[in-house]
């Protein structure tokens, strides 16, 4: 059986997969040995390590994958597109003649964002600490299901995100806090007038050396003002463009997972129509996806994985 190989990165921003080492025992006295034949993805390069003399081909993100990566990430793209999986389905068979089920890009929506979230939450990027945090509801089994998010402002950049299949509540109004709190120097959250917020804020943010928040909190009553915090509502709109046409989450796991995905999609193949790039792009995140964004995140994200320091 031949197992995926193992790339000595002499560059984190280059991934171009040429100094290739054995996944077994590291070694890079490895040379190619034929091809493996695939019936939908062509040739894929074989390798063989003089060492161990043990066979594997390269792992890009896509081992052991039936399909092209192309078509993989074209289905990615167009389900966060607000194409559901059944018509991503269809236009396959109809189009490439391929007749890749409705389930399998939904296994494939689910798989991906869980290999690409932990490199994209790894990054830290240049943001302004100019945070808007609100939360909306998107139900789970007909239930209500909370889902939290805090975007950046000048960046467009969602910093911090959290769904819950609970109403609101303090412990995850703290939650959402300690991941802004770790991801940037906050200058200063923004947030309606949640009852669990000040508190929390206190929690989180609170210093005796300051006496008081050492962030500053600003909250928007809509109530009282008949303003709306309106940076983080753009975006809340386009995740419900997307959910309503489920109608509901089937499972919490599955919410989840769905909802990485979108949040990578947003934050890094997304082009924001007023920043003209990604947010990601606008906070500093230097490695050129290129065209195929999703296939590339994907790579990037198995390189840094495996083979980064």
């Amino acid at each position: 059986m031949h197992r995926e190989a193992q790339i000595s990165p002499e560059n984190k921003n280059s991934l171009d997969f040429k100094k290739v080492m054995c996944r077994f025992c590291k070694s890079e006295n490895v040379v190619k040995k034929g091809f493996r034949k695939t019936q939908r993805r062509g040739k894929q390069q074989r390798w063989l390590c003089r060492n161990c003399s043990r066979g594997f081909t390269i792992d890009k993100g896509f081992w052991k994958m039936k399909n092209p990566e192309h078509l993989v990430t074209m289905s990615l793209d167009q389900y966060y597109m607000n194409l559901s999986s059944r018509k991503v389905s269809s236009s396959l068979s109809n189009y490439l003649n391929n007749e890749t089920t409705h389930q399998s890009i939904l296994n494939w929506v689910r798989k991906y964002s869980q290999k690409v979230k932990p490199f994209t939450e790894s990054l830290r990027l240049d943001l302004s600490g100019e945070t808007y945090l609100d939360e909306t509801e998107i139900k789970c089994k007909k239930k209500a299901g909370i889902f939290w998010s805090a975007i950046d402002g000048n960046t467009k950049y969602i910093v911090g995100y959290l769904y819950s299949h609970k109403s609101q509540n303090m412990k995850d109004a703290i939650k959402i806090l300690k991941t802004i709190k770790d991801r940037q120097q906050t200058k200063f959250i923004q947030t309606d007038g949640l009852v669990h917020y000040p508190t929390a804020m206190k929690k989180m943010f609170y210093s005796n050396k300051v006496g008081g928040l050492t962030v500053d909190h600003i909250i928007l009553n809509v109530r009282k003002t008949g303003k709306h915090n309106v940076k983080i509502e753009r975006f809340f709109r386009n995740v419900k463009e997307r959910t309503q046409l489920m109608y509901w989450f089937k499972s919490f796991r599955s919410a989840n997972a769905i909802l990485d995905g979108y949040v990578i999609w947003y934050n890094f193949i997304r082009v924001h129509m007023t920043l003209n790039q990604t947010p990601a792009e606008e906070a500093g995140f230097n490695i050129d996806l290129g065209k195929n964004k999703w296939r590339k995140l994907i790579e990037t994200a198995t390189y840094f994985k495996n083979y980064a320091p």
